[in-house]
């Protein structure tokens, strides 16, 4: 009987020796103890798809991954793939009636753009105009500013603009026009 129980407590330990090995080589090395050419083979792998972008907002160098789809500035957070827009300028008014919409307007009230065709009575060319939250045509984006931001308007996931100030005397209006939104309300 002492027999049995001897071969039987040798044989557990010989089948727990054996499920402890098989289990560590199929987990790999552990982590306490690192292989050093694994880890040089990691280092050098891993700086190949790192690099360096500058950021737009805050001018400052980012080391980021260039497989990853968004790359985010280490200093301010903003997206490095996304173009950066604050721009301030005087609007083109569409009339001069007194009935304008202009008339009603107040200084940080929010505006939208949209991206329109300009119907002129000899032309037809492609502009932006600015709304006020009722809908009604405040002004048009001058073309020198269309030409800049157009392309910058269609890689930026929002666009925001406000009324900056209010010109009473010559009845011109400056708009503030940013995808920041620290940049708006701030």
């Amino acid at each position: 009987m002492m027999w049995i129980t001897t071969i039987i407590t040798m044989l557990i330990i010989f089948v727990s020796i054996l499920l402890y090995y098989q289990k560590k080589s199929r987990h790999g090395p552990s982590t306490s103890q690192p292989n050093s050419s694994t880890h040089k083979h990691y280092q050098t792998n891993n700086k190949e798809n790192f690099t360096f972008m500058t950021c737009p907002r805050c001018k400052k160098y980012s080391y980021v991954n260039k497989n990853n789809l968004i790359k985010i500035c280490n200093h301010c957070g903003w997206n490095l793939t996304e173009p950066y827009i604050n721009t301030t300028f005087k609007l083109l008014k569409p009339s001069n009636n007194a009935d304008d919409p202009i008339t009603n307007l107040k200084i940080n009230e929010q505006l939208y753009i949209i991206d329109e065709i300009i119907e002129d009575s000899e032309k037809s060319f492609n502009g932006i105009a600015v709304y006020n939250r009722n809908g009604n045509i405040v002004g048009w984006l001058p073309e020198q500013i269309v030409e800049e931001l157009r392309p910058k308007i269609a890689l930026s996931k929002r666009i925001l603009a406000k009324v900056k100030s209010i010109y009473s005397g010559s009845g011109e209006i400056e708009i503030l026009v940013t995808n920041d939104l620290m940049k708006m309300w701030g």
